[in-house]
């Protein structure tokens, strides 16, 4: 019996469609008997050893054959009745294989890249506490929001009052799935769910506040110009409709980009494209818009007549830089601070956490931004605030009055 055999010292000839971050580690050796098509269950197995390659930074070597059957014919590597000595660890620079068949074989070594534990510096245990309190201030002052602007006909009739309430929303859901994006990491499917939620209440957010933002730009720039019918209807079915085909999109092909042990949340080419680019255009048309409106205001002020006056008066720098204020949170403009706080955009380190605590602060209390805007400094909701704590208490005030006087007459007839 003659036994043929032939060492590759690379895998040029055995291409494959997907590495799965796995890499050949060393030579192929390919061993046949001649006059047989294949020889298999062979007991006890061959021993082959292989000298792993330098060069290639891997680990978890496998010892695996190859397969040209496999992956549609296109051929793969597999591992089916090979196995690794298990006397073999990792300071060792050969690899023994035991298999119980004879074809081409070689070690595959695993160079996916290793995500170290995020280092638990001060600054990064005080963005965590700083980020948790500040997603529950601010889910509690969005639900003062709504059930505020809800409680008066006026507010929530007007066309202002119905974007902020679907903001108020979004950005409720948004606090929520993120805090289980951070919690629900062991269980996959509910991995895969909450980082598709979040992707979905992150697009509606941002899509709201684009449509405040033209809501905005019609009631101060154009004011006697056209308006567009039933606006907030329309805003409100596309900015919680289309973010849904958008998720869809991007989870159908693979749901895995977006299971992580990390944080739950969409990566690869749906984070790219369902989250970077989506809010990219929006961020730049906010921009747009919010330079649009600040410049118009400033040009009707300087066209003022009564200009000179106001320039000597403070408040009038103070006003406009409430208007300034209030646009940018208004806009979500805070929010493009993220990319500078990344270590893909910017690598010094101090700017990029002193850009993350800014962010942090931004992002976490977003909720009470818009609940000081919009509640605090508004005076129809402080009437609507006054009715209800007024109206509780004179009640409660003239029955207690009421109980007291009865019982004082009784104790007066009582005496006589």
């Amino acid at each position: 019996t003659r036994i043929t055999h032939a060492v590759f010292l690379s895998d040029s000839l055995f291409l494959r469609r997907d590495s799965n971050d796995l890499e050949v580690g060393g030579i192929i050796i390919s061993a046949s008997v001649v006059g047989y098509n294949s020889i298999e269950s062979l007991d006890p197995p061959v021993s082959i050893s292989f000298l792993k390659n330098p060069s290639i930074n891997g680990s978890e070597p496998l010892c695996s054959f190859w397969n040209p059957i496999l992956d549609d014919g296109y051929g793969d590597w597999s591992s089916d009745g090979c196995q690794i000595d298990e006397s073999y660890n990792d300071t060792q620079d050969y690899v023994t294989c035991f298999c119980n068949h004879l074809t081409s074989f070689s070690i595959l070594l695993d160079v996916s890249p290793t995500i170290e534990p995020t280092e638990e510096t001060p600054l990064a245990l005080a963005l965590n506490a700083v980020t948790y309190i500040g997603i529950i201030i601010s889910i509690f002052c969005l639900l003062i929001t709504i059930i505020s602007y809800l409680s008066s006909k006026k507010l929530r009739a007007s066309e202002n009052g119905q974007l902020l309430i679907n903001l108020c929303l979004a950005l409720i859901g948004l606090y929520v799935t993120f805090i289980f994006a951070i919690h629900s990491t062991p269980v996959i499917g509910l991995c895969a769910f909450v980082a598709a939620a979040l992707q979905y209440f992150f697009l509606v957010s941002f899509m709201i506040m684009a449509a405040e933002a033209i809501s905005l730009y019609m009631k101060l720039v154009i004011v006697l110009g056209r308006n567009i019918p039933h606006f907030v209807l329309k805003a409100t079915l596309i900015s919680w409709v289309s973010p849904i085909i958008i998720v869809l999109l991007c989870f159908a092909p693979n749901y895995e980009n977006y299971v992580s042990d990390h944080f739950c949340r969409a990566f690869n080419i749906p984070y790219y494209i369902g989250m970077v680019v989506p809010f990219l255009i929006i961020y730049i048309f906010n921009w747009m818009v919010f330079l649009l409106i600040i410049v118009s205001l400033f040009r009707k002020t300087w066209t003022s007549k009564n200009f000179k006056k106001k320039q000597e008066n403070i408040s009038f720098v103070r006003q406009q830089l409430v208007i300034v204020t209030v646009l940018s949170i208004f806009f979500g403009l805070g929010w493009g601070i993220g990319l500078i706080a990344t270590q893909d955009i910017y690598n010094n380190k101090f700017v990029r956490d002193m850009f993350a605590a800014l962010f942090v602060i931004i992002t976490a209390f977003h909720g009470l931004f818009l609940f000081i805007m919009h509640c605090l400094r508004s005076k129809d909701v402080r009437n609507v605030w006054k009715q209800v704590f007024y109206g509780k208490f004179s009640g409660q005030f003239q029955m207690y009055y009421s109980h007291a006087r009865s019982s004082e007459n009784t104790d007066t007839l009582k005496k006589k």
